[in-house]
């Protein structure tokens, strides 16, 4: 079985843009740039974080739960394709 190549696009963005304080000053506590920062950086768009601090625990998950991680998952092909890294 082949292995799929992956990207980490967090890495990549930090790399890409550590001249521009606008991301890298929005490292978080590990020292890396959020999603939300990220997608702002290179979508020019606000991404919706309203469920981020919600109960994951909680089963089954709410709709806007759902939404919300298909949100997340999603912008990430977006923000590969304005990286150029998209085939």
């Amino acid at each position: 079985m082949a292995k799929l190549p992956f990207v980490d696009i967090q890495k990549v963005a930090m790399a890409n843009s550590s001249h521009d304080n606008a991301i890298s000053g929005r490292a978080g506590r590990t020292g890396m740039p959020g999603l939300a920062a990220v997608t702002k950086h290179w979508l020019r768009m606000a991404l919706n974080k309203e469920e981020q601090c919600s109960d994951w625990d909680a089963r089954p998950l709410s709709k806007r739960q759902l939404e919300y991680a298909a949100c997340d998952a999603a912008v990430l092909i977006d923000i590969a394709e304005a990286m150029g890294l998209s085939s």
